[in-house]
């Protein structure tokens, strides 16, 4: 199961993939969102790795290949960091994902306010 963040619906330098079925949400002890490392609109799950939800996000894989600049990383990095909270909540399945989407637009990281991220 997994929640999409598409980039061709926000603000987003890539496609970012949550888990809201709790299935894969951690790796080891690090709670985790996938991210997919080209620009591509359209899912490519061969193309996506692993970033850990804290408050200094970092990048699980070291040896891929990333086709993102380092602004459109610190971008996915910065969402990650001021979303901590809702990531988790509709992960764990606290929050549906209609709610996820109307609290993280209110952070600014939805549908609008393209200065925020």
């Amino acid at each position: 199961m997994v929640l999409s963040l598409m980039k061709k619906w926000t603000y987003f330098p890539a496609n970012i993939f949550i888990d809201d079925g709790g299935l894969w949400t951690n790796i080891g002890n690090k709670r985790i969102i996938l991210f997919q490392v080209n620009s591509n609109e359209y899912r490519d799950f061969n193309e996506i790795i692993p970033m850990s939800i804290e408050n200094t996000p970092k990048i699980m894989v070291k040896n891929k290949k990333i086709d993102l600049s380092n602004e459109e990383i610190e971008k996915i990095k910065d969402f990650v960091k001021n979303c901590q909270e809702e990531l988790m909540q509709v992960a764990n399945d606290k929050i549906s994902a209609i709610e996820f989407f109307e609290k993280i637009n209110i952070k600014g990281y939805y549908y609008g306010n393209k200065n925020n991220i």
